[in-house]
């Protein structure tokens, strides 16, 4: 009994000295915290995946006594982990892994085509010549297409993911002919000709769908290997949580592989997910759908737990649905495209509410920001969160309202704030200056949070929240030459942080877990290699995250990965 006794005792003891070990002091740190009780610190002390203390030096070493756990962050900027708001990494992982071409939207249209061309000669063993990022340049035919490919298919999706190309063989493939019915007629269609027949465009995302599936350009082997790429990239640049904003018809395979990655320990951050539908689902077709996704992929990391509506379209579509109409070349589109009614919106929102399910609405022109605002009113006080995502255009009560309702976020994707002509063609000069009037609503106390919308924003650019910090702040490319009006909308960049941290935890309903660096929370934070808060803002960009901390680990670390590429050099 004696020699249990004593072997229990130095068991514990070891324990003990284990849990110790664990315990980190990161100090001589510049740490912006997103926790206004508490801004500023020099120091935080980690215990295992939790912060146990946020304050100055002395008091974090005292905490941990062992200076071979201290490191010193000699004057390095610490923020909260980045959590990306507004994303679709699943569906752009499974376009990395189809190995697709990138498109510029700044191509012309014959441009365009050349590049298609080449791409096609040097990949002459593709089945399917797939790619992403075309412009509004582009006369969206089949037959031009088929000037530059006619022995395959080709299937190309826009700058925004809204609007698909393919060539004659692809619709072959797809016996897309004069008799497919179109999904929903008038909003999600197949263009067609004077006779009926497609041309070659596909408008919104379940034609598109449709095309991809039928065209086998994605399988879950190669969706698996995309994903990782793509969770790597939020990692390099300091994320440690994302809303997936739709998987499409990718959903059951993509939770399948989160769920994996999840087991192999390779899912280093909180993934929110939610359930897409449209406005074929009734009501409870939308809400069966996501207690079907909760309950077979919920986990300890991975949550559906988001109803997701998209309200329009995209303007450079001209299928964002607008109060008056398009002007200039967009003229023949009228005032674009209203998916929902404001009673439809409401009954999807509050059956999802009554099972305690978040609202997220997609909603780009002003008369889908407008319904939207509406249909969140009349839905009345939730015990969940009121999103509206991207929310381009505002009407010209556009802030007061959001202003008086309180309760919803503007969720929206700074990089798009580059100078557009074409975009100011299409809505004229007065609505040209109700775009993103970020200032403003922060100053009414409005919730702003900030997401990449990848691969809709320029890919692997866009989903940089640095880039996006800087465009909240400057609304310019950084050369001050060119500020997307009005000049005085840029908000600072403290706020701009708290965009991609305590605001958008907020809205995922997590930030009593992470969004700041505060006592009790988890150990989600970055270090970055230069202080935003000080340098000019034109120079954020350039920053570099030089380790990501997820639940007391590193999940990035730049000094480790440069060790690996150069001796893999050598």
């Amino acid at each position: 009994m004696k020699n249990l006794f004593v072997k229990l005792f130095f068991l514990v003891l070891g324990l003990l000295a284990l849990g110790h070990a664990a315990d980190k002091v990161y100090y001589n740190a510049n740490i912006y915290t997103s926790d206004k009780n508490h801004p500023r610190a020099t120091a935080l002390v980690v215990s295992d995946d939790k912060i146990i203390y946020v304050g100055n030096d002395e008091e974090a070493k005292v905490k941990v006594p062992d200076s071979q756990n201290h490191e010193d962050m000699e004057q390095k900027l610490i923020l909260p982990g980045f959590i990306d708001s507004h994303c679709h990494p699943l569906f752009y992982g499974a376009m990395r892994a189809a190995d697709f071409m990138i498109i510029d939207a700044a191509w012309d249209h014959e441009n365009t085509l050349k590049q298609v061309k080449q791409f096609a000669e040097k990949n002459p063993n593709r089945p399917v010549i797939f790619g992403m990022g075309f412009g509004v340049d582009c006369r969206v035919l089949a037959s031009e297409l088929d000037k530059v490919v006619s022995d395959r298919p080709v299937l190309l999706l826009d700058s925004g993911c809204h609007i698909g190309w393919v060539n004659t063989a692809a619709m072959r493939m797809m016996n897309l002919n004069k008799d497919t019915p179109d999904p929903m007629p008038g909003i999600q269609y197949y263009e067609r000709d004077t006779f009926g027949n497609p041309n070659g465009k596909l408008v919104e995302a379940l034609p598109e769908q449709e095309a991809w599936e039928k065209l086998g350009v994605f399988s879950p082997k190669m969706m698996e290997k995309g994903v990782s790429e793509v969770l790597q990239i939020f990692a390099k640049n300091g994320v440690t949580g994302v809303f997936d904003a739709g998987m499409f018809n990718l959903v059951n395979d993509g939770h399948q592989i989160l769920l994996k990655l999840e087991k192999e320990g390779k899912l280093a951050m909180r993934y929110h997910s939610c359930s897409f539908t449209n406005p074929t689902h009734t009501v409870q077709q939308a809400v069966e759908q996501l207690e079907s996704l909760k309950s077979k992929y919920r986990s300890e990391l991975v949550n559906p737990h988001v109803l997701k509506l998209q309200n329009d379209g995209t303007i450079e579509g001209f299928s964002a649905s607008m109060q008056s109409n398009y002007e200039g070349e967009g003229s023949s589109h009228g005032r674009g495209i209203r998916f929902y009614t404001i009673e439809k919106m409401v009954a999807l929102g509050k059956a999802a509410a009554d099972l305690g399910y978040d609202v997220h609405i997609h909603a780009i022109g002003d008369q889908a920001v407008s319904d939207t605002l509406d249909a969140f009113k009349q839905m009345g006080e939730l015990p969940v969160k009121k999103t509206m995502a991207h929310v381009q255009v505002l009407p010209k009560d556009g802030i007061e309202r959001f202003a008086a309702q309180k309760d919803i976020f503007y969720q929206t994707t700074p990089v798009w704030l580059g100078v557009d002509d074409f975009t100011e063609s299409v809505l004229g000069s007065e609505r040209y200056l109700r775009q993103m009037p970020l200032k403003s609503l922060v100053d009414k106390g409005v919730l702003l949070s900030f997401g990449s919308d990848c691969p809709a924003s320029d890919g692997e650019y866009g989903m940089n929240p640095l880039e996006n910090i800087k465009y909240a702040a400057l609304r310019t490319l950084g050369d001050k030459t060119k500020v997307m009006p009005p000049m005085n909308e840029g908000i600072s960049v403290p706020q701009a942080i708290d965009t991609y941290t305590i605001n958008a935890a907020k809205q995922l309903g997590v930030d009593e877990v992470t969004g700041s660096i505060t006592v009790g929370k988890s150990a989600d934070f970055i270090i970055i290699d230069q202080n935003i808060l000080d340098i000019p803002i034109e120079k954020i960009g350039n920053a570099k995250v030089l380790r990501t901390v997820f639940k007391g680990k590193n999940v990035y670390d730049a000094d480790e990965n440069n060790s690996k590429k150069n001796s893999i050099k050598k």
